[in-house]
């Protein structure tokens, strides 16, 4: 009997070949959400209530700084006795006090929503790899390396689970946060908040490029890995042979040879991701300069209180945190992407099509004969 021609599926040429999509990968992470649609609807109400909380903050911070200002204009202009306004103070610092305490107990709860989502796709998405790897053809195994497929199943798996709460969390709350702080600064301001805006299209066209270099790195070094542990697993998983045939110089050497293609790839990885920070940094102090000069010119001119004034000073930075928080976990979030990748590649093989129905004619003699009879997983190439 013949078997039907079983495809070769090398997942080091899948990786090679294959380039990352953020998209698709995405929507697909976001297809293992969808299960737990109750605790990420909370998980994400409560980020967004801590956000508005935060957006709100600074502007009743403003009403105790313009209350001050005004006292202290009264007194300039000869009223020495005009008496600082302590009951309304009070009122507005407990309202802070309110605040503060609410944020912090929907950021924890949040927090521990989103921990427990997070969990349970990784359980799920263990699960799904298991199921997979039962049903491939011997000649998958035989064709892909030992060691980069554990690398897949436990080390980019576990890379998913390390990095997608906290970068998850993060950026909901920095969009919601950069859309609030707009909000309300276009109300205090609609000049102060394009004075501010006009550093943000630059700033966001060099955080987009080097992201877009930084994936291509992140990539290699993901694949880099996947080598360096089938390496290490075949090296120990065949030590007598190594041994027999004296090949420890030769294992040395490919080691060096994967390790350094390792570091170098996570070198620049690491090096593209982390100058996105200090560039965005760069650009949001430009940008508080320019608000800071124009902001004083309005109050002197009147225009704005100096309460506000101070408002608009918290939420540039308020506005710019966020972009900056962002830029600290772009190298999680391209981690991530990329991981996701390599898991999706198994996940998609096709599975080993079961062809052992064969009717056995009767009566059965007891007799075998193994006649022109040869073994490969492949046409062009029998064993």
């Amino acid at each position: 009997m013949e078997n039907p021609e079983v495809a070769k599926v090398s997942l080091e040429d899948r990786s090679k070949e294959r380039e990352i999509d953020i998209k698709p990968i995405f929507k697909r992470l976001m297809g293992y959400f969808s299960e737990h649609k109750l605790e990420v609807f909370l998980s994400l109400l409560f980020t967004v209530l801590s956000t508005v909380i935060t957006v709100i903050i600074p502007l009743t911070l403003g009403l105790i700084t313009t209350s001050l200002g005004e006292t202290m204009m009264e007194r300039s202009k000869g009223a020495i006795n005009t008496p600082i306004n302590f009951p309304y103070i009070r009122k507005i610092a407990l309202v802070l006090l309110g605040l503060y305490i609410g944020y912090s107990l929907l950021q924890y709860l949040a927090s521990v929503l989103m921990g427990q989502v997070t969990h349970n796709i990784v359980y799920t998405l263990r699960k799904d790899v298991n199921e997979k790897l039962q049903k491939l053809s011997v000649s998958f195994y035989d064709y892909n390396k030992t060691g980069d497929i554990l690398s897949r199943v436990s080390n980019d798996v576990d890379t998913i689970s390390n990095s997608l709460q906290d970068s998850l969390n993060t950026t909901i709350s920095s969009i919601i946060m950069v859309v609030g702080v707009l909000g309300v600064m276009l109300l205090i301001s609609p000049i102060l908040t394009a004075a501010m805006l006009i550093v943000v299209p630059v700033s966001g066209y060099f955080a987009r490029k080097l992201s877009k270099y930084s994936r291509v790195y992140y990539k290699r070094q993901q694949d880099a890995l996947g080598d360096q542990s089938s390496m290490i697993e075949e090296a120990y998983g065949g030590h007598e042979v190594v041994k027999s045939y004296s090949l420890e110089k030769e294992n040395i050497k490919e080691f060096d040879e994967i390790n350094e293609r390792l570091k170098e790839s996570s070198r620049m990885a690491n090096f593209l991701s982390g100058f996105i920070r200090p560039l965005v940094g760069f650009f949001g102090n430009l940008g508080y300069i320019i608000l800071v000069v124009i902001s004083g010119i309005f109050v002197f001119n009147g225009t704005i209180a100096i309460g506000q004034m101070q408002a608009v000073m918290q939420y540039s930075r308020s506005f710019f945190e966020p972009i900056n928080q962002l830029a600290d976990i772009m190298n999680l979030i391209q981690s991530t992407f990329t991981a996701a990748d390599r898991i999706f590649q198994v996940l998609d093989i096709e599975d080993e099509v079961d062809t052992g129905h064969e009717k056995i004619e009767e009566p059965v003699k007891g007799r075998v004969t193994f006649d022109h009879v040869e073994f490969g997983y492949f046409r062009d190439e029998v064993l």
